[in-house]
């Protein structure tokens, strides 16, 4: 599924009493719905399904009043503090805030401001769902025609450098087909690792997702504009937050995401009162090893040791007794 944010955001600017948006799914476009002329897309089928429509933001999550609250909160102290806050209490806060703010000659500030929310709120709702969207931004038909391509002037070649707008995202049961794919790569590579028979089999991705989700797991990802570039899966007991997987897409390493995953994880055992991420980690896998001593994981906790025939991956050395792997 895929979308352009603008339309996003223009659907939320949009809101009314009347006019209920979503996101059809078998045309990856955002339509309307009115009880009086029905659907805004005349092409339309006479039958829509539920399940092929994914509502919009409504007006309690966009939150303009808290909008305001937050714009007020960000304003220095003095006269435009305290009148755009008198002002947001009782009937008309709204059009009582927006004349106090065009007292001071912050409407302007206010509008970019209440921009920057919507579109955060566009984005969140596209990762939530499960949904790729375009970030391209609005050029205005005017602002088009004006426009005129400068005149290059030469510059220094340099190394590009990737940019990105990487957001750390929760997966649930609305966005994690999204994950599918990765989690298959993650399947190919632990497999690889392992000696074994390596194939593609999303099927058993899929499965293996729903699964962890359901033992309660929680899953975060590395989402790009709505793709997915790496995620960690946490399993979560009392006493402790174990690190289950971890895992990049091999065209986006070394760009910092996996860091970003495991300091996500250091918040989750922070907010459940824990020191740390327990890790547990194949003796032999030097990158993943190398990867936490990075994140200043340097004390080895409990070793698993089995008794049986000879491992077929080496040796290693723990202080001065040998292991087969």
């Amino acid at each position: 599924m895929k979308v352009n944010l603008n339309d996003v955001v223009a659907a939320i600017e949009s809101l009314n009493d009347e006019l209920k948006p979503y996101y059809y799914i078998p045309k990856e476009e955002i339509v309307t719905y009115s009880s009086y002329s029905g659907w805004s897309d005349p092409g339309m089928p006479d039958q829509v399904y539920d399940e092929d429509l994914i509502p919009l933001p409504d007006r309690r999550e966009v939150d303009d009043y808290g909008n305001m609250e937050r714009f007020i909160e960000a304003q220095p102290d003095g006269d435009a503090k305290d009148w755009m806050s008198n002002a947001i209490h009782g009937r008309g806060a709204f059009r009582m805030f927006r004349a106090a703010a065009e007292r001071f000659d912050l409407l302007q500030e206010w509008y970019e401001f209440q921009a920057k929310a919507h579109r955060a709120t566009a984005m969140v709702w596209c990762e939530e769902n499960g949904i790729i969207y375009d970030d391209m931004p609005f050029v205005s038909d005017e602002e088009d025609d004006d426009y005129e391509e400068p005149e290059e002037e030469p510059v220094p070649v340099r190394t590009p450098v990737p940019s990105f707008n990487v957001r750390i995202i929760d997966v649930t049961d609305r966005n994690y087909m999204n994950l599918i794919f990765l989690k298959d790569e993650y399947n190919q590579f632990l497999a690889r690792f392992n000696g074994q028979p390596v194939q593609s089999d999303t099927d058993t991705a899929q499965d293996q997702l729903e699964e962890l989700l359901d033992s309660g797991c929680r899953i975060f990802a590395a989402s790009e504009h709505g793709r997915f570039l790496g995620y960690i899966v946490l399993d979560e007991n009392v006493d402790l937050i174990r690190l289950k997987e971890l895992y990049v897409r091999k065209d986006m390493r070394r760009k910092g995401i996996a860091t970003m995953l495991m300091k996500k994880a250091e918040q989750a055992a922070a907010e459940a009162g824990l020191e740390e991420v327990t890790n547990t980690v194949q003796p032999d896998n030097q990158v993943m090893i190398a990867f936490l001593n990075s994140c200043g994981y340097n004390t080895l906790g409990m070793l698993e040791v089995h008794k049986g025939t000879a491992g077929t991956r080496g040796k290693v050395l723990v202080g001065k007794h040998e292991f087969d792997l």
